[in-house]
């Protein structure tokens, strides 16, 4: 929710679309958490807004993620 975003009880989020990132800074224009964003357009969707991605994993599919999210959590 809102209210745990601006509580930092999340320590990332993931974007799978570029209208959900447009919505998710409509109601959170200050997030304290990483950005990973599932393809390309999506991360430029973040970048336009001025969030670029702290990770951007290639292939939005979900082994594909569960993948990246696992080798970059395994490098934090």
């Amino acid at each position: 929710t809102v209210t745990q975003i601006a509580n930092n009880e999340f320590d990332a989020v993931l974007f799978r679309s570029p209208s959900a990132a447009r919505a998710f800074f409509k109601f959170n224009p200050k997030p304290n958490l990483k950005l990973i964003s599932a393809g390309k357009t999506t991360a430029k969707q973040l970048t336009s807004l001025g969030y670029p991605a702290d990770l951007v994993i290639e292939r939005p599919d979900p082994e594909s993620i569960a993948e990246g999210i696992q080798r970059w959590v395994g490098n934090e």
